[in-house]
């Protein structure tokens, strides 16, 4: 079957920090766990201010909360980029080909994997990247401006006909 997309990149510490910055800070449900903490911790200085005693149990919880979720981001970051120093003793290259039915997926020297569309619920867009994401929570990752067959653009709507989502 003829490729119709190519996309060749090396997965720097950029690309990943890219990935999970997304993952971390801009998803919806991590964007309304956030709101709901503020607004607890607004509430929880209102409540102070009307009962005349400060809650420093209640106001501590902000700040440990945020500083909770930037270290599993930094975590998940340096442990992705050493486990690719472990495995491959360097940055990856990742190849990714496209054709009418499946994706496949070769990082180093190895084809890793193949998935065909119906198994892809949604297509994230970042700054840089394109990252599919399937039912089980993989991500396969396309870097915008390293296409070798085929543009992102391209790409974008050949996946909007496939009828996956598009998120940007």
């Amino acid at each position: 079957m003829e490729t119709l997309f190519e996309n060749k990149y090396t997965r720097t510490r950029e690309i990943i920090t890219e990935i999970y910055r997304y993952y971390y800070f801009k998803r919806r449900f991590f964007i309304f766990v956030d709101a709901l903490i503020i607004l607890c911790t607004l509430y929880s200085a209102v409540l102070s201010v009307l009962v005349g005693k400060f809650l420093w149990d209640n106001m501590i919880f902000l700040p440990i909360a945020f500083f909770i979720q930037f270290f599993v981001y930094f975590m998940q970051v340096n442990a992705l980029v050493n486990r690719d120093k472990e495995t491959h003793g360097c940055e990856p290259c990742v190849e990714m080909l496209v054709n009418d039915d499946i994706i496949a997926h070769r990082l180093g020297d190895t084809m890793s994997s193949q998935i065909d569309f119906s198994k892809i619920r949604s297509c994230i867009t970042t700054k840089n990247l394109i990252c599919l994401r399937t039912k089980a929570g993989l991500l396969y990752i396309f870097e915008k401006n390293s296409f070798t067959k085929g543009d992102a653009e391209s790409f974008l709507r050949f996946l909007k006909d496939k009828g996956i989502k598009i998120i940007r």
